[in-house]
């Protein structure tokens, strides 16, 4: 009678691509030095193509593996842009944060601290800072 096969934990499907992905890599490797070693022995011409060719497949293989797996390991950076903040953004975040007290900008880093959202808090802030953002912004020097 055959012994069970031991227990492992499940892996990821992140890590079956990336260990795929791994294997075939290795297999590429071990295909360009077997073109070194015919190479040196003065292989003939059809069984070195044959050998690179088989390096070829295996690493176009471990690039499939490795595309389904590069956006949970290397998200895009171009996916978030950043920009400066315009003239009259930039004025207007400044009124509104001057207008809110010393007990409100308290309570605001206090609610940041827990995880809200700092943009939230001041469009969320009292009536009077919505009069003052509607203002027109101060003429630039």
């Amino acid at each position: 009678m055959k012994p069970a096969p031991a227990l492992t934990a499940p892996r990821s499907p992140l890590d079956i691509m990336l260990s795929i992905a791994q294997h075939f890599i290795e297999q590429a490797e071990a295909f360009d030095t077997k073109v070194r070693a015919a190479v040196a022995a003065s292989a003939g011409e059809r069984e070195i193509q044959l050998l690179m060719s088989f390096a070829d497949d295996s690493r176009m293989k471990a690039l499939a593996a490795a595309g389904q797996a590069a956006p949970y390991t290397q998200p895009k950076l171009s996916a978030v842009e950043f920009s400066p903040a315009s003239p009259l953004t930039q004025s207007r975040f400044d009124v509104r944060l001057e207008a809110l007290t010393d007990e409100e900008v308290s309570e605001a880093l206090r609610q940041i601290e827990q995880g809200q959202s700092a943009l939230k808090l001041l469009e969320l802030a009292e009536p009077a800072t919505e009069a003052i953002m509607s203002a027109e912004p101060p003429d630039e020097p």
